[in-house]
């Protein structure tokens, strides 16, 4: 899908998910990765937050002159893979925070029509995830939304499986649901794992987890330092009200997960694709290589390279 940039125009994004092609299972069986039909679809939420407004100091010298999200991996901007995902979703609204070259990212994004975009400005002061989410909140409303990282790129399946498959998972116990993938199946990552994930009949205090071949979504724990078999693919279902009492500075969306686990309604669904990080240089030429063969596609003309 091709997000529309055309203003005035009446296209919208398909309501379902494309299956799979055969490259997408051939590319799978030769990875040893399972494939499973697109769900049908549940509707999810229709208003998204996109994270825009980053430093980017591990992606220098790209970022010197440059915002992140708009850094291109085969001739397009990070930004617009993270909308395309959530547009073939359903989504048709995008709170878009910016802070850092935010001209740069605002004048991008101004031709945008589905889905629409706004800005919210935090020229003045950066506030991380979870405060650039409150800043926004009169602008997301009150219901259940998509929180996305432009740094995050989902490969592999059906574009929009990732955020279908949120929305199909969420559920009214839950506070918050994130999209997670396998350590084994993601690309420049570096860390050891993010969360683990409970067995089903299991309290969220057991070490007994579950068996990722075998289960999509359930209850998660957070990692403190140790391994663990799930990454966090940047994608996530959020309920505004986890915001409630938080502070007014800077704070991060880690802050909305532990609370969301203290009352026990922080849940993850297993993304069982490719999760592309794209958060340094090397992350760029890793996804540039790894897009570009799998696609078929020409590499672009630019020169990644720094002294």
């Amino acid at each position: 899908m091709t997000i529309d940039k055309t203003p005035h125009s009446h296209h919208s994004p398909s309501d379902v998910p494309e299956q799979p092609s055969a490259a997408d299972l051939f590319y799978a069986s030769v990875k040893g990765i399972k494939i499973e039909p697109v769900e049908t679809q549940r509707a999810g939420p229709h208003t998204a937050m996109v994270m825009a407004a980053g430093l980017g100091t591990r992606m220098m010298p790209l970022t010197k002159d440059t915002p992140k999200p708009l850094i291109p991996i085969l001739n397009k901007p990070l930004i617009d893979y993270t909308l395309e995902e959530l547009a073939s979703a359903g989504v048709t609204k995008a709170v878009v925070n910016v802070h850092y070259y935010a001209d740069q990212i605002q004048n991008y994004l101004a031709p945008f029509n589905t889905p629409e975009i706004i800005i919210s400005d935090e020229r003045t002061r950066l506030l991380e995830t979870g405060g650039g989410l409150k800043k926004a909140r009169p602008l997301l409303g009150e219901d259940p939304v998509f929180c996305a990282n432009t740094d995050a790129i989902l490969a592999g399946g059906p574009l929009g499986a990732g955020c279908q498959q949120l929305a199909n998972s969420w559920g009214t116990d839950m506070l918050a649901l994130l999209l997670l993938c396998p350590i084994e199946q993601t690309l420049g990552f570096e860390g050891l794992g993010d969360f683990h994930m409970v067995e089903q009949n299991s309290s969220v205090n057991d070490i007994s987890l579950k068996n990722k071949n075998r289960h999509k979504s359930g209850k998660i724990i957070k990692a403190q330092g140790e391994a663990a078999p799930f990454a966090f693919t940047g994608f996530q279902i959020i309920h505004p009200s986890l915001l409630d009492g938080t502070p007014s500075g800077p704070f991060s969306t880690r802050l909305l997960w532990q609370k969301a686990a203290r009352k026990n309604k922080l849940y993850g669904t297993i993304y069982p694709y490719q999760w592309l990080h794209v958060g340094t240089p090397a992350g760029v030429i890793q996804a540039q290589d790894h897009l570009g063969s799998f696609n078929g596609k020409i590499q672009p003309n630019i020169d990644y390279s720094y002294e």
